[in-house]
């Protein structure tokens, strides 16, 4: 099993994604900015620890989510892939229409060089688990390599787990005192 791979094919899906993002007329990227708004409505009084513990439960709980629907033709890591990339894309191009380039810099880069590569391991591992599950289903002759597999792609989802804890902390704790020197 040649994990890279599944990273590559998830890295692809996330561009294609950040693409869509680009083309989004801005009827659409204005509908996403009210959802952003709702959530961190809601997620608002979340600080420091707080603001830590749920930017990892979410973070957990999706990368999860998607590596066990997985089999159901891989639909659950695709979509993630193809709207976190446009989310990233949108939410960019609705920062710069009022802040600077090193704003939406400092909002994106401190966590996201962490957390970007820790999702895209996480669904690779997702897609490289359902795609092989679903080719042990219509591929007997496969059956016996999905035990390996598995324990193979759980490994990679655990380090991407392990890795999103420092992107959830400089989250939390760095990301909102970097984004403070711009107000």
């Amino acid at each position: 099993m040649n994990f890279k791979r599944w990273v590559l094919i998830a890295a692809a899906i996330f561009c294609v994604g950040l693409v869509i993002g680009l083309l989004l007329p801005d009827s659409a990227a204005d509908s996403i900015e009210q959802t952003f708004k709702d959530i961190a409505g809601s997620a608002a009084s979340a600080q420091g620890l707080g603001l830590f513990i749920l930017l990892l439960l979410n973070n957990t709980l999706a990368v999860g989510a998607s590596f066990i629907f997985s089999p159901i033709f891989l639909i659950l890591p695709v979509v993630s892939l193809l709207t976190n990339g446009a989310l990233i894309t949108v939410v960019a191009r609705l920062t710069l229409q009022d802040h600077s380039p090193a704003f939406l810099a400092a909002g994106i880069l401190p966590h996201g060089i962490i957390e970007i590569p820790a999702y895209l391991l996480a669904q690779a591992a997702a897609i490289c688990f359902g795609f092989n599950v679903l080719n042990a289903l219509f591929a007997p002759q496969r059956r016996s390599e999905a035990g390996l597999v598995l324990r193979k792609c759980l490994l990679w989802l655990g380090l991407a787990i392990i890795l999103l804890i420092p992107a959830a902390l400089v989250e939390a704790f760095i990301t909102p005192l970097l984004l403070g020197l711009f107000n």
